[in-house]
């Protein structure tokens, strides 16, 4: 069940404030702000926001990333790409999660896999702050 709470407070954490955006996201949007006012999506890709899910155990490890909507021009060879969600397979949460260096670099889609891997990193550590600190220390 806390596993079910972390992937979904992660989602929520991911999810994009688009323009254009459908009536019921709209609704869901102002829902989301009600229930959790201090959490705000802060990355876009190059052309706009790139919605992911991502998944963290109770051990600070991604338990896996699905991209599942985005309009980047060069997406079908960047986080479309299988290879891109996989190699966040395992990762710890204190990785650097920087591209080039642990994140595979992606030629012409430098915005799209920095800010993504950015909204993955932060989105993460901000879910693990709020849920995986013991009892008793500083969050």
């Amino acid at each position: 069940m806390r596993y079910l709470s972390l992937v979904l407070l992660v989602v929520i954490v991911m999810l994009p404030l688009a323009l254009g955006q459908t009536t019921p996201e709209r609704a869901l949007e102002g829902q989301l702000k009600r229930v959790f006012p201090e959490l705000e999506p802060l990355e876009r890709g190059y052309d706009g926001p790139i919605k992911m899910l991502v998944g963290l155990d109770t051990t600070a490890h991604l338990t896996g990333v699905l991209v599942t909507e985005h309009r980047e021009p060069y997406g079908y060879f960047s986080v479309d790409l299988p290879e891109f969600a996989l190699q966040f397979k395992g990762k710890d949460i204190r990785d650097p999660f920087k591209v080039g260096t642990d994140v595979a670099a992606v030629s012409r889609a430098t915005i799209s896999i920095n800010s993504s891997s950015r909204a993955i990193r932060n989105g993460a550590r901000r879910l693990a702050r709020a849920l995986l600190t013991p009892s008793g220390t500083s969050k």
